[in-house]
C-alpha cells in the first residue's frame, strides 16, 4: 500500500509553502511524498480510518515529510502558522461549542470519548491498534469541565525514533486548538514528551473561575 498526502494536508501545506516560500510548492510536494509514504509504513498500528485519532499520525508524518522536503526550512514554526489557519478556516465551529454557553458540549464529549476508548480496548484485546493511544475518561471525578488522559503517545513514540525530539513540543501545541474550539483553558500537567506516565488534558470555561485561578499556569 502506497500512502499518499491527502488533499486536507496538501491544502494547508500548499498554502504554508506558497506564503513563505512562494514558487517551491510543486518541488516540495514531490520531495514530500516518497517521505510521508515511509513515515506512514513506519507509524504503529492506528488501525487506519476506522480510528478517529488516526489523521493525528497523519498530519504528524505530513509535518515530518515536509520538514525533511524542505531542508528543515518548514520547521516548529510552520504548525503555529497552520494552527492559526485551521481555526481561521473553522471557527465558526465555536459558536456550537463554547463550553461557556452551551451545557451539551461536556456530555457530548464524554459520549464520544468514552466510546472511542471501550472502542480502543475492544480492539487492543484482539491484538489489533496496538500502537494507539488508551484513554482514561475523568479518572478523578472531576465535576467541572472535561478531564481524560491519554496514555501511550504513538506520536511520541514516532518523534523520538527519527530523532526529532526537538520538534515535540510544536506537535503537542496542536492539543490547544480546542481551547478556542471550546472556549476553553486547556490545563496540562504533564505529557509523555516532558517525562510524565500519560498526557493529562483538562478543559475549563475559558470565562468560569477555575480558568481566571490558572491564568497564569503554563500548561506543558
Amino acid at each position: 500500500m502506497e500512502y499518499k498526502l491527502s488533499k486536507f494536508i496538501k491544502k494547508y501545506f500548499g498554502r504554508y509553502i506558497d506564503t513563505y516560500l512562494p514558487g517551491e510548492k510543486e518541488v516540495l510536494f514531490e520531495k514530500a511524498e516518497p517521505y510521508f509514504d515511509r513515515f506512514m509504513h513506519e507509524a504503529p498500528d492506528f488501525g487506519g480510518k476506522d480510528n478517529m485519532m488516526a489523521s493525528n499520525m497523519d498530519i504528524t508524518a505530513a509535518f515530518f515529510a515536509f520538514y525533511e522536503a524542505s531542508d528543515h526550512r518548514i520547521d516548529g514554526r510552520a504548525i503555529l502558522v497552520l494552527i492559526d489557519w485551521l481555526y481561521e478556516d473553522y471557527k465558526w465551529v465555536t459558536f456550537l461549542t463554547d463550553m461557556n454557553k452551551r451545557k451539551y458540549v461536556k456530555p457530548l464529549y464524554y459520549k464520544i470519548y468514552r466510546k472511542h476508548a471501550k472502542e480502543v480496548e475492544e480492539h487492543k484485546k484482539k491484538g489489533e491498534w496496538m500502537g494507539t493511544w488508551s484513554f482514561q475518561i475523568n479518572p478523578d471525578g472531576r465535576e467541572e469541565g472535561i478531564y481524560y488522559h491519554m496514555i501511550g503517545c504513538p506520536l511520541y513514540s514516532f518523534v523520538k525514533e527519527h530523532g526529532y525530539e526537538n520538534l515535540m513540543p510544536y506537535v503537542c501545541k496542536f492539543d490547544f486548538i480546542f481551547e478556542r474550539f471550546l472556549h476553553a483553558r486547556l490545563i496540562r500537567t504533564q505529557t509523555e514528551a516532558t517525562g510524565g506516565s500519560y498526557c493529562d488534558y483538562w478543559f475549563v470555561a475559558d470565562k468560569s473561575r477555575t480558568a481566571e485561578k490558572y491564568k497564569d499556569f503554563k500548561s506543558v
